[in-house]
């Protein structure tokens, strides 16, 4: 089979990927969200956030989807008197004793030791909670303090149920919400951006536009605990809300390169860990890029790429731009552009990994590699072909 087949069958099988995890995405989604204004769903959702089970082929690994619990909530005012800047750009230290924390703390000390960076998510929920069940503490993707627990825990029986139409829909949902974990981190939402972030709302740029930027300054930011350097109690900026937003504004081609992206990405760097800072590279680095790479080119050249539907073209601008930023050791925040997401990580494990990206679309085969990991997808163990034939006539 020459390259051009090839790559039409590994487009169909990316099609019916997408198609399943935007309906599983939602699925999901319809059943776990309860207007409930403490808790955030981050943009991985709305990004890939089935690649592990559906296509990722590791047959006992549990996959996780990441939600952000509000613990506080201050105003601008109280975060000038609250919070103190490091020498780390987009990092902060909590001052416990300013009355406003002090409330938030009510009287309990595992609050405040979570806030000064010393306690465990664990250890401010008890295991008679009824809200929440913690199985362990744990690192999150980003490096953030988070508690592990089923996602079938969180939601209740008759959500977990649905009154679905379809008994096949029901069963769908079922082998979800048993397979995904919860990785709960907890954030201080604030009602307005730091001034660190106003060069991201006055930078001209392609994507996205004046009313979604106008969109995404109205739900203000998070600051989530994460230690940095020397500093085992900072705080740092988290934006999950603007992603989520940014994500819903990309169109389908956007979306199915970036889901292609993620793929080859996942799979060339499952199981690397820098000997330096002893962290994996998250695909929360290869979203900043994209993110990038849609910011910068212009609206005429995305048309184009879409009217070919060659979704490796702008899968290759992509990792073109990571592998310049892991050579030198830097990438920018989207949101903050002197926060390096790439500090910490020692630059012979940057090099191996851009070396692997680079000799893998120099490989003849490349393509072909890919077509036999779409086949060996997992999606008939979610998904029956009666559910399949209905999800193709609806995407």
């Amino acid at each position: 089979m020459d390259d051009m087949s090839l790559k039409e069958e590994m487009y169909a099988h990316l099609d019916k990927f997408y198609a399943c995890d935007e309906f599983a995405r939602k699925l999901v989604l319809e059943d776990f969200n309860n207007d409930d204004e403490e808790t955030i769903q981050s943009g991985s959702l709305m990004e890939g956030a089935f690649l592990v089970p559906l296509m990722i082929p590791v047959e006992d690994k549990n996959y996780d989807l990441d939600v952000m619990c509000v613990i506080g909530e201050f105003s601008k005012e109280q975060a000038n008197l609250s919070l103190m800047e490091t020498e780390y750009p987009g990092y902060y230290l909590i001052n416990t004793e300013y009355e406003f924390i002090k409330e938030i703390c009510e009287d309990n000390p595992a609050t405040k030791a979570f806030l000064m960076g010393e306690g465990t998510i664990k250890d401010m929920f008890p295991n008679d909670n009824d809200d929440f069940n913690f199985h362990h503490n744990m690192e999150s993707e980003h490096g953030c303090p988070a508690g592990t627990t089923n996602l079938s825990d969180i939601i209740g029986e008759e959500q977990k149920e649905g009154e679905h139409e379809k008994k096949e829909i029901d069963q769908l949902l079922t082998n979800i919400l048993m397979g995904a974990k919860i990785d709960m981190v907890l954030c201080l939402r604030m009602d307005f951006w730091s001034i660190i972030t106003e060069e991201w709302f006055i930078r001209d740029r392609y994507f996205p536009d004046l009313e979604t930027v106008c969109e995404i300054r109205e739900v203000g930011c998070t600051l989530v605990r994460k230690a940095i350097g020397d500093e085992k109690n900072t705080w740092r900026l988290s934006f999950s809300e603007a992603e989520a937003i940014l994500a819903l504004k990309q169109s389908p081609f956007q979306k199915k390169s970036y889901l292609l992206a993620k793929l080859i990405f996942t799979l060339e760097s499952n199981g690397l860990i820098d000997d330096k800072s002893e962290r994996k590279l998250s695909s929360y680095i290869l979203k900043t890029v994209h993110l990038f790479v849609l910011e910068n080119t212009p609206k005429e050249e995305l048309e184009k790429l879409e009217q070919t539907k060659d979704y490796l073209k702008l899968v290759f601008i992509i990792f073109e731009r990571l592998l310049d930023a892991l050579k030198v050791g830097y990438l920018s925040c989207y949101f903050v552009l002197e926060m390096n997401l790439l500090h910490g990580f020692g630059q012979v494990f940057l090099d191996n990994i851009a070396y692997r990206f680079d000799n893998l679309f120099k490989c003849d085969t490349f393509i072909e590699k890919m077509v036999d990991n779409f086949k060996r997808n997992r999606i008939f163990d979610f998904f029956s072909e009666e559910v399949l034939k209905e999800i193709s006539s609806s995407s």
